[in-house]
């Protein structure tokens, strides 16, 4: 075993007479690529496997309850989960999270994690996650009595944008949208003539509109929570989005211009990343329903939702003739794979999309722009016709990392695309906790 100890968390006390433990993230062996989570008994040095994930899923972060009996740790970005130290069945606490670090409260009643840009607390038996009254882009938790520690990260994402000719040659590049806080996930109106994207200028996660030159930004939702990844109708006239306005992530479509928001797909689980098939009438998205993300598609008026995948799908576009299906499979997979929208079997068109960039490709009518990290990050192409890849312009600064950061223009002559400009981390303190 090629113990990889970036991930562990050692219990001081005793369980069950078997010594002093260390838990830690792991693989198995070179040839299974799935971190597990395994506990070192440090008296002597016996070595147990506690959890099997499954492919393309990751249990890392291991921290021990106050009483040493369970461990908590994340699966991915599937959520949170528990499983006892003496081994036995997985519990699955949280939906899918996007954040790092957990702390058990000294009683060991609640596990406190961050998720969406702020810190929550749950029961350690399940239930549903409360948030707390601070701990806006809090990560990294830890309590130690009465108090909690946790880092304040910020992050400066801005949306670039460079102009492309005919031999996918790239212009010098210029700040489309920018602020001092998040502007991400840019896409172009059917006609070219608006940018729908998200930001966090106002306070939280919310759709804005903007001319297709990057001015007279225009705030289109305002249900102050996490509310992303906007997608325009083919007609230009309405745009769907998800949003955690209502608990778990679900779907809505609403008017262009602005007004109420419709939900369409909603359950207890999440609904994620949609986008409108080319007739205008259904609307693809993500889903973990199932246990596992899948694509699904609903009518564009809500309705009995279907099932599109079955061997993993994420972020899903149709191509422009509306024959195919591209998709991603996750945040811990890597490549692009397609499908006949009329049904057929699924193949993999590219794997050099990196993992965890499921959302910086844009497939065009003759290929696919994506993010290449082989080297220094840039944006290549690939062509469908001949397979060659072509190098089209370097980054200037680094990409965003789970994040939708591309979008080309109708007429393949701008392409917009998001770096992380600049971050920060402050450490706070929280007294009297509990």
């Amino acid at each position: 075993m090629d113990w990889c100890l970036g991930h562990f968390h050692i219990n001081r006390g005793r369980v069950r007479g078997r010594g002093r433990l260390l838990a830690f993230s792991d693989r198995a062996s070179e040839e299974e690529n799935t971190p597990s989570i395994f506990v070192l008994t440090l008296d002597s040095l016996e070595v147990r496997r506690l959890t099997s994930p499954e492919r393309s899923r990751s249990d890392t972060n291991p921290v021990f309850s106050p009483d040493g009996q369970t461990l908590a740790f994340y699966r991915g970005s599937d959520g949170v989960y528990t499983v006892p130290v003496s081994g036995g069945k997985e519990k699955r606490l949280t939906s899918p999270s996007f954040g790092w670090g957990l702390a058990w409260t000294p009683d060991g009643h609640d596990i406190v994690f961050p998720d969406a840009g702020w810190l929550w607390k749950i029961f350690f038996r399940g239930g549903e996650p409360e948030r707390l009254q601070f701990g806006q882009e809090g990560l990294q938790p830890s309590i130690r009595g009465n108090r909690l520690a946790y880092v304040r990260q910020t992050a400066n994402l801005n949306i670039w944008r460079r102009k492309l000719d005919s031999t996918l040659s790239a212009s010098l590049p210029g700040r489309f949208i920018s602020s001092t806080r998040v502007e991400s996930a840019p896409q172009f109106s059917p006609d070219g003539s608006k940018v729908a994207f998200e930001s966090t200028r106002s306070g939280a996660y919310e759709i804005w509109v903007c001319r297709g030159d990057g001015s007279g930004p225009i705030q289109v939702t305002h249900l102050n929570s996490v509310s992303g990844t906007p997608r325009w109708s083919p007609d230009g006239q309405r745009i769907a989005f998800d949003s955690r306005s209502t608990g778990n992530a679900d779907i809505f479509v609403m008017d262009s211009q602005g007004g109420p928001p419709q939900k369409i797909a909603g359950e207890s689980s999440h609904e994620i990343l949609p986008s409108f098939l080319r007739d205008g009438h259904w609307v693809y998205f993500a889903s973990n329903r199932t246990g596992a993300w899948q694509v699904w598609k609903v009518r564009s008026t809500g309705g009995l939702a279907l099932q599109v995948t079955g061997q993993g799908g994420f972020a899903a576009f149709e191509s422009s003739d509306g024959r195919f299906l591209y998709y991603a499979k996750g945040p811990g997979v890597a490549g692009l794979w397609r499908i006949p929208t009329n049904g057929g079997e699924e193949i993999e068109v590219m794997g050099c999309l990196e993992a965890g960039y499921w959302g910086y490709w844009a497939v065009v009518e003759n290929g696919i722009y994506y993010l290449d990290t082989t080297a220094k990050p840039g944006i290549n192409f690939f062509d469908f016709a001949t397979h060659r890849i072509t190098r089209v312009f370097d980054l200037e600064n680094r990409p965003a990392r789970e994040a939708l950061g591309l979008s080309i223009s109708p007429d393949k002559k701008t392409i917009l695309y998001t770096q992380l400009d600049a971050s920060n981390s402050d450490i706070l303190l929280v007294e009297n906790f509990r």
